[in-house]
């Protein structure tokens, strides 16, 4: 029989074995609620997560987020978690994110398949086989480093990820975008550290 339920503190464990199924489109669903839990209070990295149950394991979840994105890991009961979560949350919609075929579903399902959008394409590299990776010839040859940014680059990461927020997400250049961007980059670069 299947249940909707919203996802609550104490549901991470649940959540976590779910989404480890389908790591490779799963990452934002992952990310968030590793950096935000499953509390919604409308804070930056937030959701409303609605998961369908069968027999008292998840099956499927959308979660609608505190910058209006919707993001579906849903291979079964994909109308039924989409409608639910929209319904709590009481988001506008900013954008779908998830594998492609749920993406266009979901489309379909709130209505928003002749919705003009600013970015519509698949994104297909989240996965890689280990022994797929190739290290680029001037990282293994040490002619250029990677590392975490340096302080005095903070500003520099700042501008671009205000740029990417406006150019890619339609997100409007105001006076909180860039102090917004700044404490990404340094909750980025704190996690990077653990």
């Amino acid at each position: 029989m299947l249940t909707l339920r919203t996802l609550q503190p104490g549901d991470e464990v649940s959540l976590e074995e779910f989404l480890l199924q389908h790591s490779d489109t799963s990452m934002f669903l992952r990310s968030n609620w590793r950096v935000a839990g499953l509390l919604d209070q409308g804070a930056r990295f937030q959701g409303t997560y609605i998961a369908a149950y069968t027999d008292e394991t998840i099956v499927a979840v959308a979660a609608h987020f505190w910058n209006g994105m919707i993001v579906v890991q849903a291979p079964v009961h994909l109308p039924e978690v989409v409608q639910e979560v929209v319904a709590q949350s009481r988001r506008v919609i900013s954008g779908i994110s998830g594998p492609a075929a749920q993406v266009e579903a979901t489309k379909s399902i709130l209505g928003l398949s002749n919705r003009p959008t600013q970015l519509n394409e698949p994104e297909i590299l989240f996965s890689l086989t280990l022994r797929d990776l190739q290290i680029p010839q001037a990282l293994a040859s040490a002619k250029v480093q990677c590392r975490l940014p340096h302080a005095e680059e903070l500003e520099l990461l700042t501008e671009w990820c205000a740029a990417y927020n406006v150019e890619t997400l339609g997100q409007t250049d105001t006076s909180s975008l860039r102090p917004a961007c700044r404490l990404v980059i340094l909750l980025r670069k704190s996690t990077a550290i653990r």
